[in-house]
């Protein structure tokens, strides 16, 4: 089966709004994809590491374990937006980033903390060079959501669910409980581009039968079967279970 939502297939299906981790002249940038044009090239609007100069420079107060203990504790950088656009082509695009704004952390609906590419960001530039907070949320409806949206909220749900489990269950101990979940096929493919090729998660392919009775208005039924193909990633060890925390 095709690797369909490895880099190529992430490349090919981003579009606007999306956060991505982009390579340009050899230096690696956060991005957020502000327009798509025709010829595979995206237009993105940077974010920068925010630094005790800059908060000096507006006198703004830097984020405390005091007021927010999750994204200090867990290591997450701040970032914010700024006014600087490049252009580039979609090859530039080298993963999705996940950039939360500081009060959806705060909100209790985050987990994503051990990812090795998510950010928060508590402002953003305003084009006449001052700063304003920044107001974009993640878990507002959308019509349309992008990609990395769909994947952040499967990622979430799986992260919750994990820390769930081992609150009771502790890592070094052998136990022949399992949990499974099901995940959409944008994180699912997600997940599997980062596990493939390491030998600690292996992809499983099963043959699973579903029966189903169709009922009618004469009060007759009709029983059929359907069969379909389910795509597992076991996470048995802690080697593998190490892998998807970093996911």
């Amino acid at each position: 089966m095709p690797n369909l939502h490895a880099t190529d297939g992430l490349r090919a299906h981003l579009t606007v709004g999306d956060r991505v981790v982009v390579k340009d002249n050899n230096k690696m940038d956060l991005g957020k994809i502000i327009k798509a044009h025709g010829d595979s090239r995206i237009s993105v609007s940077l974010f920068s590491c925010v630094t005790s100069t800059l908060l000096l420079q507006h006198s703004l107060a830097p984020v405390t374990e005091t007021e927010s203990p999750l994204e200090v504790k867990s290591g997450m950088a701040e970032v914010i937006l700024t006014q600087n656009t490049i252009k580039i082509s979609r090859l530039s695009i080298v993963d999705i980033a996940f950039i939360v704004p500081l009060a959806e952390l705060d909100s209790g609906f985050f987990h994503l903390t051990g990812a090795v590419n998510t950010f928060f960001a508590c402002y953003q530039y305003k084009p006449n060079g001052t700063i304003s907070p920044y107001l974009h949320f993640m878990l507002q409806a959308r019509v349309a959501p992008p990609v990395s949206y769909q994947i952040f909220i499967g990622l979430n749900m799986l992260s919750s669910l994990v820390k769930k489990t081992l609150f009771h269950q502790p890592e070094d101990q052998s136990t022949t409980k399992t949990f499974r979940m099901s995940l959409c096929y944008n994180t699912f493919f997600f997940l599997w581009s980062k596990f493939l090729n390491n030998i600690n998660a292996i992809l499983n392919k099963l043959d699973w039968t579903q029966r189903v009775v169709q009922y009618f208005d004469d009060l007759s039924m009709k029983s059929s079967c359907w069969y379909n193909q389910v795509f597992v990633i076991p996470i048995l060890t802690t080697a593998a279970l190490t892998l998807l925390r970093k996911c």
